[in-house]
């Protein structure tokens, strides 16, 4: 394969077609102007830019005429050689260059040499694109031209240049032959392809890398698509209600099975977060939220995160519940906030528990203050040191010991202060035997109060 250059398949570009076909009318208006020199005299070595007057090669003097003028019929050759656009070679019937046009250094970026003979067309450095292989000097098209009469019509071939650069020309070769038949020569045009070949070479590489990417972005759709079924089927299994809206819009894009579930209602279509004035939740004097307001458009909005936020929803069918709400920003690598996730869980029931609790600790209290009880309670995570284990005094064991409840941090030690010292030895002690035994006790003893 020649330096800087890559064989493939080539398939002709737009146009090439007509651009070959116009080579070939070149080569036969080429080949008709030569006939019409054989009635001139025979082309001298002056032609092939040698020194001495002898005639070329005899088969030549078929373009002898007896009362013809030789300067004048190198002139009329060398006009035509110049008027093609593209490099003529002409080689008599041994392969021996005897002329070119200015094309034909141009092509080859530098002066191309006049070979002798077929032999000598090695020195031309070439390669079939299509597989790299090297010309030997018998495969060039005008070698082949003269040594089998051979008609090539664009043959393209991959060359290196005597100035060291690549390139690509599109070969077009003829024999000559005289009214009887006799081959006299061989006419070879050659046009230089290497920008089309590069623009060529260039859209292949361009629609392999777009099938590359194509099948790439098929295999990343397939693969998204498996992990957005995985996705969609974990958060359906997840015990909360999930929603997503994406960014600046805030568009709902996805409710999971148990956001619906929870609201009551499927995804609520709109193209921004004003739709969120069809959902229905309200504060806590019943006033709706104004669309701004939610956790997941303060999020959209203003990058805001909500923790545990607790929001009544008013469902369908007329029923109340309350949710605890947390909502978040999503932001891609940039910082840009692409997107908010919210979620939210019915609490509607622990309420209910808490109020209720509630509601059994007010009258618990009420009981003691009536009755003049107290309840005290401690946690036993370390047996052998009881003052290290936590306390807690209900209110009315406050007020018995002299403290308004929850005034004072309470202790081990300050329960203690506050029995009589008398005492404490028979109160140790008997707190100890029921941790021990895990059994109940009863014990009497004296206290001092906080007044004294």
């Amino acid at each position: 394969m020649s330096p800087g250059t890559q064989a493939f398949d080539f398939r002709p570009p737009s146009g090439l077609e007509a651009r070959i076909a116009d080579l070939e009318r070149q080569l036969a208006e080429a080949k008709a102007t030569i006939e019409s020199l054989k009635s001139e005299p025979a082309y001298t070595n002056q032609i092939a830019g040698r020194s001495d007057q002898a005639p070329v090669a005899a088969p030549w003097d078929a373009f002898k005429s007896s009362n013809g003028n030789p300067v004048l019929a190198e002139l009329r050759l060398e006009a035509v050689m110049e008027a093609i656009p593209a490099a003529v070679l002409i080689a008599d019937p041994k392969g021996q260059i005897v002329a070119k046009n200015h094309w034909v250094d141009q092509i080859w970026g530098g002066d191309a040499p006049l070979a002798s003979g077929i032999e000598e067309y090695a020195r031309y450095r070439g390669w079939w694109p299509h597989n790299g292989q090297a010309l030997n000097g018998e495969d060039w098209a005008l070698a082949r031209a003269v040594s089998k009469r051979e008609t090539i019509a664009g043959e393209w071939v991959d060359i290196l240049r005597f100035d060291g650069t690549c390139g690509t020309i599109l070969c077009s070769a003829s024999p000559i032959l005289d009214d009887d038949g006799k081959q006299v020569g061989a006419i070879l045009i050659a046009e230089d392809t290497t920008p089309q070949r590069k623009l060529e070479h260039q859209a292949l590489q361009a629609a392999e890398e777009a099938a590359k990417a194509t099948e790439a972005a098929r295999h990343l759709l397939a693969e998204l698509s498996v992990q957005q079924v995985f996705f969609h089927a974990v958060l359906d299994q997840l015990p909360v209600g999930i929603s997503i809206a994406e960014a600046p819009s805030g568009r709902v894009l996805y409710h999971n099975r148990e956001a619906e579930r929870l609201l009551g209602h499927p995804i609520i279509s709109g193209e921004d977060y004003t739709v969120y004035s069809r959902y229905h939740a309200v504060h806590a004097d019943g006033t709706p939220y104004a669309p701004e307001a939610y956790p997941i458009g303060r999020a959209i909005l203003y990058g805001e995160v909500t923790r545990e936020e607790e929001m009544r929803y008013q469902r369908s069918d007329g029923s109340q519940t309350i949710f605890s709400v947390s909502s978040t920003p999503v932001s891609d690598e940039n910082g840009n906030r692409i997107a908010a996730v919210s979620t939210y869980y019915d609490i509607s029931e622990r309420k209910r528990l808490e109020e209720a609790l509630f509601r059994s600790q007010s009258l618990l209290a009420q009981a003691e203050q009536m009755a003049h009880l107290g309840a005290w309670e401690i946690e036993i995570a370390t047996p052998e040191d009881l003052s290290a284990n936590p306390l807690y005094w209900s209110d009315e064991v406050y007020r018995i010991f002299g403290y308004e409840p929850g005034s004072i941090q309470v202790t081990n030690e300050l329960f203690f202060s506050h029995v009589h010292p008398d005492d404490r030895p028979l109160v140790a002690q008997t707190i100890a035997l029921a941790i021990a035994e895990h059994k109940p006790y009863q014990v009497e003893h004296r206290i001092r109060r906080a007044d004294g």
